[in-house]
């Protein structure tokens, strides 16, 4: 069925150049939807330079990226983010003085509002526990380990709604195989991949 539906992620002849140095070179790929997708290579290979172009972080020199059989406008984060793509990043950005609960708050809704700590726990704790995140709410990020960090990371862009969600060099990157579309930078330093599909009956 999968081989029927438009890529979740279509990158067309890509090439990204910085001066005179050339990142990527008319890059052509597309990934399934329904899939965890692997992008494996060596250091300085351009896995970064194209997960962000992905997620509009880096405007390509020449080429188009397609989203659910869709053009978009590259090189505009909001854009991407529109469109359904989020990207977790290498290197975290997450506010350290910030809860659990906090994080996930923050940008979330786009809402304001007044919550109390026990509230903002109470809100979030189903969706930390579906992803099998082991973590007090009420923790700082800064006391948390880093696969922690990473796996809260993943959950607040699948709260973002995002349609293909791509994981730059992840370490805890088994999170995201409960995510319907998935690109990867790199395979799991350990264990085996296995897709568990959003509906039961189609979870192969």
């Amino acid at each position: 069925m999968c081989n029927l539906l438009k890529p979740a992620l279509e990158c067309r002849d890509v090439t990204v150049k910085f001066g005179d140095v050339t990142a990527l070179s008319g890059v052509a790929v597309s990934f399934v939807p329904g899939q965890i997708h692997a992008v494996v290579g060596q250091n300085g290979a351009g896995k970064t330079t194209f997960a962000r172009v992905a997620a509009g972080l880096v405007q390509p020199t020449a080429g188009a990226v397609d989203v659910m059989g869709h053009e978009i406008r590259t090189g505009q984060v909001s854009v991407s983010r529109t469109a359904g793509v989020e990207l977790v990043h290498q290197s975290f950005a997450l506010p350290p003085s910030f809860t659990v609960a906090e994080i996930m708050e923050f940008g979330a809704t786009g809402k304001g509002g007044i919550y109390s700590r026990k509230g903002l726990a109470k809100r979030w704790r189903g969706h930390i526990a579906d992803l099998d995140v082991q973590v007090d709410l009420n923790r700082r990020i800064r006391d948390l380990p880093i696969e922690t960090q990473q796996g809260i990371e993943i959950a607040r862009a699948l709260v973002m709604d995002a349609r293909v969600l791509i994981l730059d060099e992840p370490t805890a990157g088994a999170l995201a195989l409960r995510h319907k579309h998935a690109v990867c930078s790199c395979p799991p330093p350990q264990g085996t991949w296995r897709y568990r599909h959003p509906d039961p009956a189609q979870d192969p």
